[in-house]
């Protein structure tokens, strides 16, 4: 998974892959260190993170950062 968590943490705006990937380490259950590390950093960023310009941009900020946290707080 980490492969989907690395383009966004390096600026990139894959957030569709991102977000998919997110879900699937929320479901295993596990979460490694390296992925750990991208993902406190990405979330300490204050980067908006979407891919949008409109509305939705708050609205996708928010289900990914929810999405960040939920992964996080795996043991």
């Amino acid at each position: 998974m980490e492969e989907y968590l690395l383009p966004a943490a390096g600026g990139g705006d894959a957030y569709g892959p991102f977000l998919d990937a997110l879900r699937a380490l929320a479901r295993i259950g596990t979460v490694s260190p390296a992925a750990r590390a991208t993902l406190r950093t990405l979330r300490s960023s204050g980067r908006r993170l979407s891919a949008y310009g409109d509305y939705r941009a708050f609205l996708q900020h928010e289900e990914i950062s929810s999405a960040i946290d939920e992964v996080l707080a795996l043991p």
